[in-house]
């Protein structure tokens, strides 16, 4: 068991480092390394923009038109459509479909246990990059499945629960994203 650690850091130029040793008066949760060029990538059909919900919103895509009103914006007259009919018509918009995923990480211990560190680090900057982005991010595991959300809180709950997550026995450990 540990008593002591020695805590470094290059920040912020990365020119120098510096440390320290600190007591350790319980335990410690190190938490996987984040690095973002390792983040899978959310697929088209996840992307920003792609996903349309059912419904009247502030999306882009066109959702129908209906005559216009004097509380209504302007800018949002169909023109062509006006001309046509005579009457001043709205476009209406879709609503864009929330940003959701989650990333199952099937955490089985298989033989290479540096493949399985490797998918820990792989799960954590894809938490991470889409989370920074502004998506709700969920994790499920094998045991365990923690519920979409987003925000710094929830990075945090992703990196402690992949931080203690065992391996267990079976097949070849996987990591993947699917939307919500």
């Amino acid at each position: 068991m540990l008593d002591r650690v020695r805590v470094s850091t290059r920040f912020p130029f990365g020119l120098f480092l510096k440390g320290k040793d600190e007591v350790i008066a319980g335990e410690l949760l190190v938490l996987p390394a984040i690095h973002p060029e390792k983040a899978i990538a959310a697929h088209d059909s996840l992307s920003a923009g792609s996903a349309r919900a059912i419904g009247k919103g502030h999306g882009t895509g066109l959702y129908g038109l209906r005559d216009y009103t004097l509380m209504d914006d302007s800018r949002h007259i169909h023109w062509r459509s006006a001309a046509k009919t005579e009457r001043l018509l709205l476009k209406e918009f879709e609503a864009d479909a929330s940003k959701r995923l989650v990333i199952v990480f099937e955490n089985h211990k298989g033989d290479d246990a540096a493949l399985f560190e490797e998918l820990v680090e792989r799960a954590a900057a894809t938490a991470a990059v889409h989370i920074e982005k502004g998506w709700s991010v969920g994790l499920k595991t094998l045991k365990r499945e923690l519920p979409d959300a987003s925000g710094r809180a929830q990075l945090m709950r992703i990196l402690a629960e992949l931080a203690v997550m065992e391996g267990l026995p079976g097949g070849k450990p996987s990591v993947s994203i699917r939307d919500v």
